[in-house]
């Protein structure tokens, strides 16, 4: 008999161990049942032990988790190897707002939304992305304003208002709500204050706001999002390969060295 067991021999019926040999099947159903019949028992042995029992949770919890993202990482690979050979295909627009050099190599199209916390943190690993291949990146921002967030869907008429006038105030206005995001919070005065200080002419934003043809620009957006399967922020689409979440630079990186491999891309 094991280590192991000999700790637990004490929650093992007297009968059972005198009926002779016991096999570590039978071990496990009979102290699995006295423990069922007696969880003190085992209530008592942690508090004899607490250090040694919240160790090995702790453990088997660092353990299961790296599991867990090890098996993640690998069906993401698979579904970037799927999307390699297909790739998704966002509408470019021909007024669309493009960050970074135009026809650069690599294409990330953002699907976002400004009250999302994880959103910010996408903004920044974008950042660093274009700051890291500088001159090879070229950025799309879509939206993909969720329900839960109240102040989500007027900011994106916002960002598609100033966008109307000039693509470097949509930009400016979405930096400076990714640095603030929980002031968007305070509604539509915040948003007009930041296009007031941005110099932005705000009868004709008031009028763009408003209108229908920027409600289905973004409305198009989420319908694409939802086509392609995201239906939470931020969601990227990197040259045609999806990759959701508020992933760090390193996956970027990860995906970025796949595309090299497996289309030689340039970069």
């Amino acid at each position: 008999m094991t280590g192991r067991y000999k700790k637990l021999i004490f929650l093992i019926p007297p009968a059972t161990l005198l009926a002779g040999c016991v096999s570590s099947s039978q071990v496990n159903k009979e102290v699995a049942k006295s423990l069922e019949e007696n969880p003190e028992l085992l209530f008592k042995v942690i508090e004899k032990n607490p250090e040694k029992f919240f160790a090995a949770v702790n453990k088997a919890t660092q353990s299961e988790r790296a599991r867990l993202t090890e098996e993640s990482s690998k069906k993401e690979r698979e579904l970037w190897l799927a999307h390699i050979e297909s790739p998704m295909e966002p509408k470019i627009r021909t007024d669309e707002a493009i960050r970074g050099a135009k026809n650069a190599p690599l294409q990330i199209v953002i699907y976002s939304d400004f009250q999302c916390s994880f959103c910010m943190r996408g903004a920044k690993t974008v950042k660093q992305l274009m700051e890291k291949y500088e001159g090879k990146v070229q950025v799309v921002y879509k939206h993909l304003p969720l329900p839960m967030h109240p102040q989500a869907m007027i900011a994106a008429k916002y960002y598609e208002g100033l966008r109307k006038q000039n693509p470097k105030l949509a930009f400016q206005f979405h930096d400076r709500l990714f640095k603030r995001p929980d002031k968007i919070e305070k509604g539509e005065t915040y948003l007009r204050g930041i296009a007031k200080i941005l110099g932005a002419d705000l009868k004709k934003l008031e009028k763009d706001i408003q209108s229908t043809s920027v409600q289905e620009r973004i409305d198009h957006d989420v319908s694409e999002a939802k086509e392609f399967g995201f239906n939470g922020t931020p969601a990227f689409v990197v040259n045609g390969v999806p990759l959701t979440g508020a992933q760090p630079l390193e996956r970027f990186d990860e995906l970025i060295q796949l595309l090299k491999e497996k289309k030689n891309l340039k970069i």
